[in-house]
């Protein structure tokens, strides 16, 4: 009977150890996230940091892409239904505020990474200071063109996150830098380099003198460099300064490329705090408290790009 009874034992131990790893899995908070699409630069980047990092913690979690507001949007409709009790979303645009809310309204603790659409007010969140990356560009701008000078802003259309940088871009030139003439706010129609061309080659058109450019993004900037390159008006006697937004390694290739040629530079933050958040999303889980944060954004110029890769600790393999 003695021995009946301690085999009965060891078989429940060894159910119970075998079972261990499931029960683990099991207990981990359900954490959803939704980012944009992207195949490379900054936001591939981030979500490259949060896959690792989930991976890494052995999270019970989902990751959706979105190309679109509206696909990002049901992504956000999936992840309520399924009963997701934490949600990071990284917006593609303020169009997902609504189907946010309703997640948030079905119980799921929201988390916005990057920026917060439209007037969504958020459990947590860890958010670009658009006011200081927009002065970061004046600051820029002012020192390369010696506080003189004509320049132009470009924003998103539909990018209340863009137009707010472009905003305090503006106001940081004319306290600090008021020899700085601004030309005009002009709105691209999407972000990419083909519209970046577009869009400066009727700017140059338009103004035969035109010496710095602020720029919402980087792949906009990309294609205004070669536009500025085609029509001559590269450098001494043309555009001396060109910001962006962003940051991705085709982008400091193009600093490298370009230099003492232009003046380029681009405003950003690491990519790889999402993967941090998502570390915060785990322990809050464990009834730690998060309070909200601003990613800590810097100007950086061709020299600076290597340490600054080393030190967000954005990996070779990352589709940066």
């Amino acid at each position: 009977m003695k021995r009946l009874k301690f085999i009965q034992r060891a078989l429940c131990l060894a159910v119970l150890l075998a079972l261990c790893p499931c029960a683990l899995a099991a207990s981990k908070p359900r954490i959803a996230i939704s980012c944009p699409y992207a195949a490379s630069g900054w936001v591939a980047a981030a979500v490259w940091s949060a896959e690792s990092t989930a991976e890494e913690l052995e999270l019970n979690y989902m990751l959706k892409q979105a190309d679109s507001a509206e696909a990002q949007a049901e992504d956000l409709e999936l992840m309520a239904e399924q009963d997701y009790k934490y949600i990071i979303l990284l917006p593609v645009s303020d169009e997902v505020e609504e189907a946010a809310k309703r997640a948030m309204k079905a119980g799921a603790n929201l988390l916005c990474f990057g920026s917060i659409p439209g007037e969504l007010i958020p459990d947590e969140s860890l958010t670009f200071d658009d006011a200081q990356l927009g002065a970061l560009g004046a600051a820029y701008l002012g020192e390369k063109l010696s506080g003189q000078g004509r320049v132009a802003l470009i924003t998103l259309a539909s990018d209340a996150a863009s137009e707010r940088r472009a905003t305090a871009c503006r106001d940081a030139l004319a306290e600090n830098h008021p020899g700085i003439e601004i030309i005009g706010t002009y709105a691209a129609d999407s972000a990419d380099a083909e519209t970046g061309v577009a869009l400066m080659t009727d700017l140059l058109a338009a103004n035969p003198q035109l010496d710095g450019v602020y720029s919402c993004d980087e792949a906009l900037s990309t294609g205004m460099l070669r536009a500025i390159e085609a029509q001559g008006r590269l450098g001494e006697g043309g555009v001396t300064a060109l910001t962006g937004f962003g940051g991705s390694r085709a982008y400091f290739d193009l600093m490298a490329e370009y230099a003492g040629r232009i003046a380029l530079s681009v405003q950003t933050a690491s990519p790889c705090a999402l993967g941090e958040l998502l570390r915060a999303c785990d322990g809050l889980a464990q009834g730690e408290n998060l309070e909200d944060a601003t990613l800590p954004a810097e100007t950086l110029e061709c020299a600076d790009t290597a340490a600054w890769l080393l030190r967000s600790g954005i990996a070779e393999n990352a589709p940066f």
